[in-house]
């Protein structure tokens, strides 16, 4: 996501997948590890 937002700064990311959510926690981490990235770009799945 941080080579996306450099390259195309997009507005919002989208992540077709159907077992994203299949994971308790998971989402919540990914979201968790994109903030201490610095990314700030808002995404959803």
């Amino acid at each position: 996501m941080k080579w996306l937002k450099a390259a195309y700064q997009p507005d919002h990311i989208w992540f077709a997948d159907d077992i994203v959510g299949l994971k308790p926690g998971w989402l919540s981490r990914l979201a968790d590890r994109i903030e201490a990235e610095g990314v700030r770009t808002p995404f959803s799945a």
